[in-house]
């Protein structure tokens, strides 16, 4: 379901959706019809899932926030019960509390029912127990979960259907089998319901490939006018090609692209292949497309070079000591891979303060095979999404060396599955050697590192799948939903200091 349209359900259509829609975490602007009061919130996800973020003019969550219960009559908490929803209406019982329950009639089905006052007046609309409420539909019995599956903006003549009832919560695991192929998986009314569902295994267009493929290659076309080349071929086939730029970009479904249908090595093997050609493969995983598409569309624009904003680093502040939560907060909304804990961070500021890029390093890691304590270990770079800091890496790396005259060297790697370890290069970095492919898991529609998962963990997570006789890979292979996807491996770099 789209965004404007989820919106117009939302609330009995009391909002509406002004300018464009970015994203969860970006801000939302929009109109209260009611009283024609236009607003902008710093996050759209309060808005859309929690309840938040409602017309500041004449929502009931402001008015709670200045009542006193204890001051109020029966007629108010009457015309208040009436402003919530007005298919209910005040019965008996309120004494002065805002914990006390009070009688609450449904007016459609004619049933009385006892409410805690501030929880019917809260977020979660509470609703009459007997029959669903009208922002719900239809419960247990009914036809909510078909209702849903009716909806869904994936179906293109391809069916589905639940094998498990729904017994009212949207937010619990259920079943849900394509009738084409027979593949099942598990997911959540509510998700089916906001994002709709595409077969685990099969999710294909009518041209053959993946929704998320299409929408990949839709915004690709809709920011870079040159020419892209779809299912080039050359020894291997490549989703979609920029030949000005030379640049591959592979999107890997978790079900195609797990081990269950490829080998631990074939994307390493794929990459190199087209290395040896001059073209660099950029691999956009499907986990990371849905879960940080942001961050994946900011990553594009810079390797197609169309980042709109530009930042020079010799303009910017230094800053060191960011605190903890800032440099997970940072790291989490702007690199791929998300915060690790480090022992230094470096930031570039602009004049308000706003990090335009960070740099966090750490003692060696055990995988670096080395107890030298002399050398340090980048362990993330990244710029503010949709931002570019010209000469940034390079100042926060000088920085850092100036600071720290003990360490004699630095090392980092590059993640191959996006870099071809260019700012590494640039900035007198020299290449030790490059890593066998690793692999992480999917489950659920999100990602884990390996560890999660490793023999000892699945005994415990999923003891009706677990075998002593069989290998970690053979227990993963055989449990529904969960996915080992193997990635390119990586390039370590060290940088001598002299």
């Amino acid at each position: 379901m789209k965004v404007e349209d989820r919106i117009k359900n939302l609330y009995n259509g009391e909002y509406e959706l002004i300018g464009e829609y970015k994203g969860t975490s970006k801000p939302l602007t929009l109109k209260h019809k009611v009283c024609n009061t236009t607003y902008t919130r710093k996050k759209a996800n309060p808005f859309l899932n929690e309840g938040e973020g409602l017309c500041p003019k004449c929502s009931i969550k402001n008015k709670k926030s200045r009542m006193n219960y204890s001051k109020l009559t029966e007629q108010d908490v009457s015309e208040l019960i009436k402003e919530k929803n007005s298919d209910y209406e005040y019965v008996s019982g309120f004494k002065g509390s805002s914990t006390n329950k009070v009688i609450i009639k449904h007016i459609k089905c004619g049933m009385n029912s006892d409410k805690v006052l501030k929880t019917f007046l809260g977020k979660r609309n509470r609703g009459c127990p007997y029959c669903a409420d009208s922002s719900r539909g239809p419960r247990v019995g009914d036809t909510h979960l078909q209702d849903i599956l009716d909806n869904n903006p994936y179906k293109n003549g391809h069916e589905f259907e639940w094998l498990d009832d729904y017994n009212g919560d949207n937010k619990e695991l259920l079943r849900i089998r394509h009738k084409e192929c027979g593949a099942v998986k598990l997911i959540k009314p509510n998700s089916v319901q906001y994002y709709g569902v595409s077969c685990p295994k099969c999710q294909l267009t009518d041209h053959g490939r993946s929704y998320q493929e299409s929408e990949l290659e839709k915004f690709i076309r809709g920011i870079y006018k040159g020419e892209v080349i779809v299912g080039y071929r050359d020894g291997f086939e490549i989703d979609l090609y920029i030949p000005e730029l030379k640049i591959g970009i592979e999107y890997n479904g978790h079900y195609w692209h797990s081990s269950k249908h490829k080998k631990d090595d074939y994307h390493h093997n794929k990459s190199e292949h087209f290395k040896n050609k001059g073209i660099q493969l950029i691999h956009i995983h499907s986990v990371d497309w849905l879960n940080k598409q942001d961050i994946v569309k900011s990553m594009i624009r810079h390797k197609l070079n169309l980042t709109e904003n530009i930042f020079y680093a010799r303009k910017l502040k230094i800053t060191k000591n960011i605190p903890f939560r800032e440099e997970k907060e940072f790291f989490n909304n702007n690199h791929l891979q998300g915060h690790a804990i480090s022992s230094d961070r470096i930031a570039l500021v602009n004049d308000n303060g706003l990090i335009l890029a960070m740099m966090s390093f750490s003692k060696p890691r055990k995988n670096l095979n080395s107890i030298n304590s002399d050398f340090m270990e980048v362990l993330r770079f990244a710029t503010r999404i949709d931002c570019t800091v010209v000469g940034g890496f390079s100042k926060m790396l000088k920085s850092f060396v100036k600071d720290n005259p003990s360490v004699r060297s630095i090392r980092s790697y590059a993640y191959k599955d996006i870099s071809n370890g260019n700012v590494y290069t640039q900035n007198g970095f020299k290449l030790l050697r490059e890593t066998k492919p690793s692999y992480f898991y999917v489950y659920l529609e999100k990602k884990y590192n390996r560890y999660t998962f490793r023999k000892s963990e699945l005994k415990k997570k999923f003891p009706e799948y677990y075998k002593d006789e069989l290998t970690e890979l053979q227990i993963v292979d055989s449990i529904p939903n969960l996915f080992r996807i193997s990635n390119c491996g990586n390039l370590l770099y060290e940088y001598q200091i002299l």
